[in-house]
């Protein structure tokens, strides 16, 4: 997918929103009702970006998006999405409040920020028993959940997993907005693993998973592995 000023091309703005809808909410975002999330995201944007050329519109529209997101609010994580996006839209922040309003009408990606991980796990074990049945029974043996382990999906949007991969994965969430991406991606991760995983034990998966997050990974090799996944 190309990048940064054709972004929006690959964008279907299902909702419709508009420059106006942000400049309605934008005098709202100090009221005292928002003081304890905008106290949150004042703390959360110095640890996004130390780059001043974006932090005022990161901050401003977190701020924005947080009382615009059918009651979600601001949670931890949000402000690395938006500068994702910022990134990608050169510092475009209505191009960025309209992205950041349509993606998060995705009802999994919601479930991630309100941590509500049961349907996202249902989907990964029937995949992951079908595609790494070796893997899957090795976790069943040791008692081992992937629930426990979803720290990592978490990290996909985060930027703490490597930031290359992350960021094709939203560009390409951006133009499909399919949500089973980022579980396959999730999958991916453990099958790039797998010989590793076989020879760990209880305590010793969780240990190696959560290492995963600041692992670097092969940007061509992920997404051919990824795709022999969603086979």
């Amino acid at each position: 997918m190309e990048n940064n000023s054709n972004l929006e091309k690959y964008f279907d703005n299902k909702l419709g929103i508009t420059e106006e809808e942000y400049n309605n909410n934008l005098p709202n975002i100090n009221k005292e009702e928002y003081s304890h999330q905008n106290k949150c995201i004042s703390v959360d944007v110095p640890r996004t970006t130390k780059d001043t050329k974006i932090s005022g519109n990161l901050e401003e529209i977190v701020k924005v998006f947080s009382i615009a997101n059918g009651g979600l609010g601001y949670q931890p994580g949000m402000s690395f999405i938006v500068k994702a996006l910022l990134d990608l839209t050169n510092n475009d922040k209505i191009k960025t409040y309209i992205i950041m309003r349509n993606i998060f009408e995705n009802q999994d990606l919601h479930d991630i920020y309100e941590n509500k991980y049961q349907n996202m796990i249902n989907k990964l074990e029937l995949k992951f028993k079908e595609k790494m049945p070796s893997l899957f029974q090795h976790f069943k043996n040791n008692n081992f959940s992937l629930i426990v382990s979803l720290g990592l999906l978490k990290s996909l949007f985060c930027f703490q997993f490597d930031e290359n991969i992350a960021k094709e994965l939203l560009k390409i969430f951006i133009a499909k907005n399919d949500f089973d991406l980022y579980l396959n991606a999730f999958l991916t991760i453990l099958k790039i693993n797998e010989e590793e995983l076989l020879n760990k034990k209880n305590e010793e998966i969780l240990v190696s998973i959560n290492n995963y997050k600041n692992k670097k990974f092969e940007i061509k090799k992920f997404f051919e592995i990824m795709k022999k996944l969603d086979e």
